[in-house]
């Protein structure tokens, strides 16, 4: 499966100017929508940028909504709008396209991450690996099977970008180079938060909730 994040335009105020959209900025001008995961299509050229016309269409009120399914979600987002509209933005595995009048402009990073920021990354890449490892100490077999299966490497990745706003690479980079600061004790399935900080909880992350069932 191939992975893409709708993100809807914050607010209140009618639409942005589609060119003023970028990733250094996109947590305060849009919220995550949702997740529209799509079969992967191996040998089709620029299958990703077709998606984007397909989930354009798909994201039109009267396809997704017609009966005011997403009224709720809309709400409980903020959001005063169900159908895309220029100035949403669609994360896909390649990029972060905006919504242009006509067509789809890819958005880019304007300037580098500070040390605090990439520090902050970081630590919450941690902080996911042990919220993860603890909660998954409470199941049995099977379900334990499922989490691991939810919570891969690569679902950390697409969570990192959605948390802040990160292209897969950017995303990819701070998992690899965030520490394993955990300390395991297999006999009763314990494990240990050594880090020089706070020892997270997982009401510090409210979408953890869904992923870590």
């Amino acid at each position: 499966m191939r992975n893409f994040t709708i993100w809807y335009e914050k607010g209140m105020d009618g639409l942005m100017n589609p060119d003023t959209v970028t990733l250094d900025r996109l947590l305060e001008t849009h919220v995550v929508l949702l997740d529209m995961p799509l079969p992967l299509q191996i040998g089709v050229p620029n299958y990703d940028l077709m998606c984007l016309e397909a989930l354009y269409r798909q994201m039109q009120g009267e396809n997704w909504s017609p009966n005011g399914e997403a009224r709720e979600l809309i709400e409980n987002k903020g959001l005063n709008h169900t159908s895309m509209r220029v100035g949403d933005v669609i994360a896909a595995p390649i990029g972060y396209y905006v919504v242009m009048p006509d067509g789809f402009k890819e958005i880019e990073r304007q300037r580098p991450f500070s040390q605090a920021q990439w520090q902050r990354m970081l630590e919450a890449a941690e902080d996911w690996r042990f919220l993860n490892c603890l909660v998954g100490l409470t199941m049995d077999r099977q379900e334990l099977l499922e989490h691991v299966r939810r919570t891969t490497k690569a679902a950390l990745v697409v969570w990192l970008m959605k948390r802040f706003a990160l292209t897969q690479g950017e995303a990819r980079d701070v998992s690899n180079q965030s520490e394993y600061l955990l300390s395991f004790q297999a006999g009763d399935r314990q494990v240990h938060w050594i880090a020089d900080r706070p020892e997270p909880r997982l009401s510090d992350y409210p979408e953890f909730g869904e992923l870590f069932r």
